[in-house]
């Protein structure tokens, strides 16, 4: 489960909104508790990255404005090809920002009969999404495992 922005962690912080918001998503399935608790693991931004992805994601929404609004800003076609490609630069940027914000990996672990208790790893690196570092860290070390034995 990927959590907002509005959750996220920093290194070596145990009460961060993303650990809060994993435990009670691990407690409670709606109104009632959730019985399957280790079937989910959590993929949460970075603090100290969510600046510059929501700079360069205001960056993003105003080039789209401009090219969206050629016609009214009365661009010539020097000024709407500049435009979009600073739009295109901006996209890829923001793709890149997201990719760097969301390397946070929260799973909860479980030794014996004690209470679930939560992990978090660094998961950053690499061109691919969150997604898939997440799942590739998690089979690496075992904490996913695709096909019973």
């Amino acid at each position: 489960m990927v959590l907002g922005p509005a959750y996220s962690h920093k290194a070596g912080q145990m009460d961060s909104k993303a650990i809060a918001a994993a435990e009670e998503i691990l407690n409670n399935r709606g109104s009632s508790p959730r019985i399957y608790r280790n079937m989910l693991a959590f993929v949460a931004p970075y603090r100290d990255y969510l600046q510059s992805l929501e700079q360069e994601t205001r960056r993003y929404l105003a080039w789209k404005s401009v090219v969206d609004d050629t016609e009214a800003l009365n661009l010539d076609a020097y000024q709407r090809r500049q435009a979009s490609e600073s739009l295109k630069r901006s996209d890829e940027t923001v793709d890149l920002r997201v990719k760097e914000a969301y390397c946070w990996l929260l799973m909860p672990t479980q030794d014996g009969t004690n209470p679930i208790e939560g992990e978090a790893t660094r998961i950053s690196g690499g061109t691919e999404s969150h997604i898939v570092k997440a799942a590739k860290r998690m089979r690496t070390t075992e904490q996913l495992i695709l096909k019973a034995p």
